[in-house]
């Protein structure tokens, strides 16, 4: 298992796990989506050196890289 903490829309901390690097949640969500999500750099340094694909899409299209991407501020 992996977890890691993030801050909800809410501002609310939580805490999630992933149980493998293949598979989905119920959201549609793999644990690099879910890290690229919060801004969990290393964890997703670590997730591709295991094989992990950035291009990978969720079930809405959007691959971790887009959700990375959307995270920068301007």
């Amino acid at each position: 298992f992996i977890y890691f903490s993030f801050i909800d829309n809410q501002g609310k901390f939580n805490w999630t796990r992933c149980s493998s690097l293949k598979i989905f949640s119920s959201s549609g969500l793999s644990c690099i989506h879910k890290a690229s999500m919060f801004g969990h750099v290393g964890i997703i340094a670590y997730l591709i050196a295991k094989g992990e694909n950035i291009d990978l899409p969720d079930r809405n299209g959007i691959t971790p890289l887009m959700y990375a991407a959307s995270r920068i501020r301007k």
